[in-house]
């Protein structure tokens, strides 16, 4: 028994003893890779460290911006690199060297980009790089024509901010009330008193499923439905020899009645116009009819090349934007001269 002791004691000093010999190596876990996004690799020589890099990254820069993204340039020298990798917010992107790639970023707000080599199995093999960029904000748009419909109505037409723009979002008195999806550059707006409310529209665009806001316009509030054209009324400046015109200068909506300010104007340079046997009015808007009449027997008394005011009231279709859109087309004949 004594002896099996002394053998078991010999045998534990004996493992010790090669387990001191051997490389701390030869206890690592097999298949066992570096980890981290850096491309360096360590060796031990006695007590000290040294790092090394088996291939490196030649290039790097922003070749250009986006609205939610940027597209970046990166190359080696080295064959040994096969794949770029780029890595924003945790996600990496896997580019071929010298082809530039774009890459989704937050909007308007720096992000710092991180960048190595890779070998074809995607292994880290050069060193870590960072860049630090912002994407650009989506630009302002502007409201060209704000118009009051009625107290509840208000129809909005603006610019475009960008082709890029995935929509608009519409605010009333700072409060965000519809989404324009698309390229559309108007939309009508329902809601208690809009009229008194002031308007803003700000571009967004959508990236990887999130919405991103654009600059906001200046406020805008609602102006009467109302349209004034800058016809000229001098006779001299129309070329028929016997004839009058009736020239339109305004054009007010209100419900469903058409109030229209214009002027009759006589270009005959030596009779004087006493009646004309009717004058149809047509008004458009977006260059569709809108409202049309026909007055009959108008008397006019008109000394030759002068001009006066008549206005008149037509009944035709409710909710039109005639500030915007609005137009006229008229009808004058015949006239009776002396």
């Amino acid at each position: 028994m004594k002896r099996i002791k002394r053998l078991t004691i010999l045998a534990l000093v004996f493992v010790m003893a090669v387990c001191m010999l051997l490389p701390a190596s030869a206890f690592a876990a097999p298949g066992g890779e570096a980890s981290g996004e850096a491309a360096a690799s360590v060796s031990q020589e006695g007590d000290e460290q040294t790092e090394t890099t088996t291939a490196s990254l030649s290039s790097l820069n922003i070749h250009k911006k986006g609205y939610v993204r940027v597209k970046l340039y990166a190359d080696s020298s080295d064959g040994e690199v096969a794949w770029i990798a780029y890595s924003v917010g945790g996600k990496v992107t896997y580019c071929a060297p010298g082809i530039s790639d774009w890459l989704a970023i937050p909007h308007g707000k720096e992000t710092t980009i991180k960048v190595w080599g890779t070998n074809s199995e995607k292994t880290a093999i050069t060193d870590l790089q960072t860049i630090s960029v912002t994407s650009k904000l989506l630009p302002k748009s502007k409201i060209t024509c704000a118009t009051a419909i009625n107290k509840n109505t208000v129809s909005l037409h603006w610019k475009k901010s960008t082709s890029k723009a995935t929509g608009y979002y519409i605010y009333a008195n700072g409060k965000k009330v519809k989404t324009v999806k698309g390229h559309g550059c108007k939309c009508k707006v329902k809601l208690k008193n809009a009229a008194k409310k002031k308007y803003k529209v700000v571009p967004y665009i959508v990236s990887n499923g999130k919405a991103y806001r654009g600059r906001s316009c200046k406020a805008k509030k609602p102006a009467a439905n109302t349209k004034k054209f800058k016809n000229s009324i001098d006779s001299g400046d129309y070329t028929y020899d016997v004839s009058c015109r009736y020239i339109i200068k305004k054009i007010t909506l209100e419900g469903k009645k058409y109030h229209i300010q214009g002027y009759v104007v006589n270009t005959c340079k030596y009779l004087t116009a006493l009646d004309c046997k009717k004058i149809s009015i047509t008004i458009t808007c977006d260059k569709k009819v809108v409202a049309q009449k026909t007055f009959k027997n108008v008397s006019v008394n008109l000394k030759p090349g002068k001009s006066k005011r008549k206005d008149f009231v037509i009944k035709g279709k409710a909710g039109k934007d005639i500030r915007s859109g609005g137009g006229w087309i008229t009808d004058f004949c015949p006239i009776t001269y002396e």
